[in-house]
């Protein structure tokens, strides 16, 4: 099942963190094209070094923008979206892709928040609200809806969503695909 790609997001631009996040991923999908997606304030030797790990390219100093460059130079079908640092569990890409039944499907994970005894507090599962981490687009469907806009991620998402909504994109939340 190689239809998919990683791409991360790095607006940080902590080498430790990628390396971590690319460990995690190759330790379980060792053949899975990765790219790091840097703002382009990053300084050249970190930039040479995230290179030497996977394949890096700088977008604007937006959380939209890395978004964006990723769906550009990422994978010709499904891009899987992570933030530096987060560890990918072997079973994450599957699950998203499961649910994946026409190029024009938005994934992305269901986030519930729990208080300290456990006890939901909040559930996050429209595509405004939801995480970055594990956001699965196919780039065929980025290239139909266009660009996310430099406005705040949140308002982002939201007018984004609305164009893909446009062009008869399907939303789908999903249920045990957290990633932290």
């Amino acid at each position: 099942m190689n239809n998919f790609g990683f791409v991360i997001l790095s607006p940080d631009h902590n080498i430790g963190r990628i390396k971590s996040t690319v460990t995690s991923i190759l330790s379980k999908t060792p053949d899975i094209p990765i790219i790091c997606v840097v703002q382009e304030n990053v300084l050249e030797k970190d930039f040479v070094e995230m290179q030497e790990i996977c394949p890096t390219f700088k977008a604007g100093n937006t959380i939209t923008s890395l978004l964006n460059k990723g769906l550009d130079k990422g994978h010709d079908s499904w891009n899987i979206f992570i933030v530096e640092g987060s560890y990918v569990l072997q079973h994450i890409p599957k699950k998203m892709l499961k649910f994946a039944t026409s190029e024009s499907d938005v994934l992305f994970p269901i986030i519930i928040e729990r208080d300290r005894f456990g006890h939901w507090t909040n559930l996050h599962n429209e595509f405004d609200q939801c995480s970055i981490n594990g956001l699965t687009i196919h780039r065929k469907t980025y290239k139909k809806v266009g660009e996310f806009s430099d406005n705040p991620l949140e308002i982002s998402k939201l007018f984004w969503a609305l164009d893909a909504k446009n062009q008869g994109c399907c939303f789908k939340a999903v249920l045990g695909a957290r990633i932290n």
